[in-house]
């Protein structure tokens, strides 16, 4: 069954940064409270939710002796992820393997999923060390719906009380805030390369 993240569109919209000289997506990525918080030092790293490799170039780059692994659904951004990156990318859901990584980064990925709070003690199984996720939060759970390159998909928000209640010791979320600054640096890329 096909999903929105089967789009093409997906994959394009997603592959902002593939053209952007390494200083610009450092300085990109480094603006994100979460990219703030990532530890100093670790040794294997999962992105679940890569895309099209954009965070796993920066994260390569920032720790260059890590085995990086990204998981995503969608058959055309992991082509393209293979395409431009080193590391290990895989299509398909990361409950069906069975690694484990000291630091899991999970963006704009759990307020999608049938049952995110399943998501996320799947996150919690294959995390050694700390996981990070960046989310949608307020003031009680919600489920809405999103549309998507033409289809209806899961949009959770969920509630910052039930959060830290579940929260493990080694989980830092943070909530989905995009300041000007990855906005601005976005659009100079978008323009550039449609010019």
């Amino acid at each position: 069954m096909p999903t929105a993240w089967d789009s093409t569109a997906h994959a394009a919209e997603y592959d902002y940064l593939a053209n952007a000289p390494r200083w610009l997506r450092k300085r990109f990525y480094e603006h994100y409270q979460e990219i703030k918080a990532l530890p100093g030092n670790v040794s294997s790293i999962i992105e679940v939710g890569c895309a099209t490799g954009e965070l796993a170039r920066y994260l390569i780059d920032r720790y260059p002796t890590a085995s990086y692994t990204g998981f995503d659904v969608s058959h055309a951004a992991i082509e393209r992820a293979r395409e431009k990156c080193t590391g290990e990318f895989i299509c398909g859901h990361f409950q069906d393997d069975h690694r484990t990584a000291e630091l899991v980064i999970c963006r704009d990925v759990v307020h999608h999923q049938e049952n995110p709070w399943k998501f996320l003690n799947d996150l919690w199984r294959i995390t050694q060390r700390r996981l990070v996720v960046r989310l949608r939060t307020g003031s009680k759970t919600e489920r809405k719906s999103q549309l998507l390159y033409g289809m209806r998909v899961p949009y959770w928000v969920l509630s910052e009380w039930e959060l830290r209640r579940w929260a493990k010791p080694g989980f830092m979320w943070f909530n989905d805030t995009e300041g000007p600054l990855p906005l601005w640096l976005r659009g100079a890329v978008w323009v550039s390369r449609h010019l």
